[in-house]
């Protein structure tokens, strides 16, 4: 960016008092919480029939709850529920649910979860 003329610049923040934080933090969790509902009633609406294009319906809601793990820092018990809808969705013996997150690192995407070594 600088090379072509521009700028860029990091700013860090952090909420004045502990109230402020608790409020950021349940705000988040609310979002993502209603984000997860999302997920469950797209899940519930799905067709059980085995066709190509359920396959491609639990592919765009799988894909989705991982979007949502990247941005869940404060994660609310709709998580638990959608994952759960997931699995439910894959069809018997599939490889189809999305990786469960290490219960001793909440707020750590899955993906970073299994990079990290145990």
């Amino acid at each position: 960016m600088t090379d072509a003329g521009g700028s860029a610049a990091i700013w860090l923040a952090r909420p004045a008092t502990r109230a402020q934080e608790g409020q950021l933090a349940q705000a988040m969790a609310a979002t993502r919480a209603a984000e997860y509902q999302a997920v469950i009633a797209a899940a519930a609406a799905a067709p059980a029939d085995p066709a190509a294009r359920v396959s491609a319906v639990r592919r765009r809601i799988r894909n989705e709850f991982r979007s949502i793990q990247r941005r869940d820092y404060f994660p609310p018990a709709e998580r638990d529920l959608a994952q759960a809808a997931l699995q439910a969705l894959a069809p018997p013996g599939a490889a189809g649910a999305p990786p469960v997150q290490p219960a001793d690192q909440p707020g750590v995407p899955a993906r970073q979860a299994e990079e990290e070594p145990a």
